[in-house]
């Protein structure tokens, strides 16, 4: 997958001379499409948690403005931006600070920023091939919680960030009117820091735990409706890998 992936780029960035698309978009007078969209997406990943590799799961919603130029025919980059909310499915236990400390329940803020690609690099028919790629990082605003003993007062600091990248082979039908469905393997990429803190009183200690995707190959489809000649509505699902949905409305420029 990962090889058929690599060839599309290729193709995408150094084209042969014969043209295998019949039609072609008509672009602005610049010579670039843009487009801006709102994307609302849930994720639900099985990932492996520190040196145990400890099963749990990172459920995690943003709600994102998306910027995309079309540079060329078959190329489109764009850039992406928003807000996150995440937590772990499962309690996690820190056992080296100067206490113990279990984070249980806790949901997270975070920034989300990315760059992403897309290439329609083959047609054929009503069928067209489409390469697809995004890279996505997250930051924790840090979160703070008080330590209250008996005998002494602290506080507990938790940082969080990871990134996710997802690489798309998919298979597209042009076919209807109005709309296009797309289908095809994805290959998943996440990885993250979870850092906790103590200070209590003069004692401090920090402790790291990395975490990764379980599952790193997955399936993609869904449906891109026209609602106007400048608005567009993309709907997409993932499984195996993860479990995820996103809802995409762009404008046209």
């Amino acid at each position: 997958i990962f090889l058929l992936f690599l060839g599309a780029l290729t193709l995408t960035l150094f084209p042969g001379q014969e043209e295998l698309t019949t039609t072609t978009e008509p672009q602005s007078a610049s010579g670039i499409d843009f487009t801006a969209g709102l994307n609302f997406c849930y994720n639900r990943i099985p990932v492996l948690l520190g040196e145990d590799k400890t099963e749990n799961s990172l459920v995690h919603s943003y709600l994102a403005l998306e910027i995309e130029a079309g540079l060329k025919d078959y190329l489109v980059l764009g850039v992406v931006a928003g807000y996150d909310t995440n937590h772990l499915n499962d309690a996690v236990d820190f056992y080296r600070l100067p206490l113990s400390l279990r984070i249980d329940d806790q949901s997270y803020n975070s920034m989300v920023l990315g760059v992403r690609a897309k290439s329609d690099f083959f047609s054929w028919k009503d069928f067209s091939f489409v390469a697809h790629g995004e890279l996505l990082y997250f930051k924790l605003f840090k979160k703070e919680f008080p330590i209250d003993l008996p005998i002494a007062k602290g506080t507990s600091t938790v940082k969080q960030s990871f990134s996710q990248l997802a690489l798309e082979l998919l298979v597209q039908y042009d076919g209807f009117s109005g709309f296009t469905v797309f289908a095809g393997p994805q290959l998943n990429f996440l990885k993250g820091n979870l850092t906790a803190s103590e200070k209590i009183e003069e004692l401090e200690g920090t402790e790291k735990l990395t975490f990764r995707q379980k599952n790193k190959i997955g399936i993609a489809a869904g449906v891109n409706i026209e609602l106007s000649s400048q608005l567009e509505l993309n709907l997409k699902v993932n499984v195996i890998s993860k479990t995820s949905f996103s809802v995409e409305a762009f404008y046209i420029f």
